[in-house]
């Protein structure tokens, strides 16, 4: 009977859905809405999986209950429905997301309460910046944000203060009656230290306290309130006799119909901003807050350097282990007897003080000295080694350098015919020079051993390249001079046109031009016979 009894009570589905039977019958009237306004309800939360959770839900909130989820609404992921609440608001905020019009209400779940040090007669509470004070508080507390009440609003209270003075934010805890606020209480939000003006008579303090879209409480500036003094305006003669005459009558007599009644001045003041600090709840205070900086930058130092040790540790084994096997292979014949002997003992020393305790945790300088040091004894052979490998490339472009000078210093061609024979010499004996050089040192370097440092290396075959190639380019690439223009010969051409016709003019000044005589002239006929008279 008992087992019944605990399986009845435990698989009552009645008995486990009153709580949120009464949290559901709580909420509509609450926020103000009516069951047949609502349009949908969204489910979230693991718990609402539960098919008996549905059913209830969908009869106390009058849904449809032959529809899909009972007329439940379940678009959201359940267990993290607060992203989607996030990124709608991200949207709003945004100034590069334009999103359609509409508004969200949120309500405050828990009551806010302002507390204060002092007579609770010193406070006046008002809504709004712009509003007026209001009605008079007798405790040295006020509620400023009702149950129910939307986000994104400021209050105020104005006490009478002097001197630096505390107001605290805190819940209001439905289950105690007391009004004593303890800093260690989880009901409190924060505490606002405010610097007063030290005046010997307390003046009003307003305190605005803001709570923004997101619930927080904050305060959101402290202002001094000072009675600006009305200045009376000096009475006109007709004002002094209606005095006179008034005061004939009786005092407190009520004013007659059509007199008009004057208001009483209203009153002007004068705003001081007054600085505060804030201390929230479980918020670290700005030393704690520099010391944890502080202290984060420090792990964050030793994150790096422990990093940087390891790799400088892996790089020392790595090396230890790539030149054990070349010392056994490639770099074999690059080393004498006695350097391999060095070099062996000094990789095997190092590998064993890698692997002991002390060269399990060690610091990255020690790691790195001792990578120096055995590099010291193999890096002579790992060059003799390079340099074999790469030395007659090297020389090989130098050669082919050589010839390639060597033709333009024997060429006839005419885009060399603007090269002076001195400027070839100076090529030729400089090409003279680096081919003598190099045949002298290949030479040289081949009655060297291959264990030996070479006479002959890479870097010389290039630097000599160098400098011969900087001898012999200026003057291989060296321009041809630039032709006359065309306007100068034409000039010339002009010039030498005017003086023709200048000495063609001079010509007929001198006389007529005389023809010339030809064997083709014909004789002059003969003259006719003299009469002659006979006898």
């Amino acid at each position: 009977m008992e087992d019944e009894s605990y399986l009845e009570h435990t698989h009552n589905p009645t008995h486990q859905t009153n709580p949120s039977h009464t949290t559901t019958l709580r909420n509509p009237p609450q926020s103000k809405v009516n069951l047949d306004q609502l349009q949908s309800v969204e489910l979230i939360g693991g718990g609402t999986r539960v098919d008996c959770v549905k059913r209830r839900l969908s009869s106390i909130l009058k849904l449809d209950s032959s529809k899909q989820n009972y007329g439940l609404s379940t678009t959201m992921n359940a267990d993290e429905a607060v992203a989607r609440g996030c990124a709608l608001q991200s949207a709003i905020l945004s100034p590069r997301f334009k999103v359609l019009p509409y508004e969200i209400i949120e309500s405050a779940i828990h009551p806010v309460k302002i507390s204060w040090e002092g007579d609770g007669a010193e406070a006046e509470e008002g809504e709004g910046e712009g509003d007026e004070e209001g009605g008079g508080t007798t405790e040295n507390e006020v509620v400023m944000f009702d149950r129910g009440s939307n986000f994104g609003v400021t209050k105020r209270v104005t006490l009478k203060k002097t001197g630096d003075f505390i107001v605290k934010a805190s819940y209001v805890n439905p289950n105690s009656s007391s009004t004593t606020l303890d800093p260690l209480n989880p009901t409190t939000i924060a505490t606002f230290k405010i610097s007063g003006p030290n005046n010997p008579s307390p003046c009003k303090i307003r305190v605005n306290v803001k709570q923004d879209v997101s619930g927080i409480i904050t305060l959101s500036s402290a202002q001094a309130m000072e009675e600006i003094p009305q200045v009376e305006e000096e009475e006109t003669k007709e004002d002094k006799t209606e005095k006179k005459e008034g005061e004939e009558g009786k005092e407190g007599e009520p004013p007659k119909e059509g007199e008009e009644v004057k208001e009483a001045p209203k009153k002007k003041y004068k705003k001081t901003l007054l600085s505060f600090s804030t201390d929230t709840y479980m918020r670290l205070s700005k030393s704690d807050m520099d010391s944890t900086v502080e202290l984060e930058a420090r792990m964050a130092n030793a994150d790096r350097i422990a990093a940087e040790t390891a790799a400088m540790r892996n790089e020392l084994e790595s090396y230890l282990y790539s030149m054990r096997d070349k010392m056994l292979g490639a770099l074999k014949d690059y080393a004498t007897e006695a350097e391999a002997t060095t070099f062996s003992q000094a990789l095997e020393t190092t590998e064993d003080w890698l692997y002991s305790d002390e060269g399990f945790d060690t610091t990255k300088s020690v790691y790195c000295d001792k990578l120096k040091e055995v590099k010291g004894i193999g890096a002579p052979i790992e060059m003799r080694e390079v340099e074999t490998n790469t030395r007659q490339k090297s020389i090989n472009s130098f050669k082919g350098s050589l010839e390639l000078y060597k033709g333009f210093v024997q060429s006839s061609d005419e885009k060399y015919a603007h090269i002076t024979d001195d400027e070839k010499d100076t090529c030729r004996a400089a090409i003279s020079s680096a081919e003598t050089w190099l045949y002298d040192m290949i030479e040289k370097q081949a009655n060297v051993a291959q264990n030996v440092d070479p006479v002959l290396t890479v870097a010389m075959v290039g630097e000599k390249q160098k400098e011969l190639t900087g001898k012999v380019t200026p003057v291989m690439h060296k321009p041809k001079p630039a032709p006359e223009k065309k306007e100068e010969v034409k000039e010339e051409a002009k010039e030498g046109a005017e003086e023709g016709k200048k000495e063609e003019g001079e010509g007929k000044e001198g006389g007529e031009e005389t023809p010339m005589e030809t064997e083709a002239t014909p004789p002059e006929p003969p003259a006719e016979p003299a009469n002659m008279d006979v006898d």
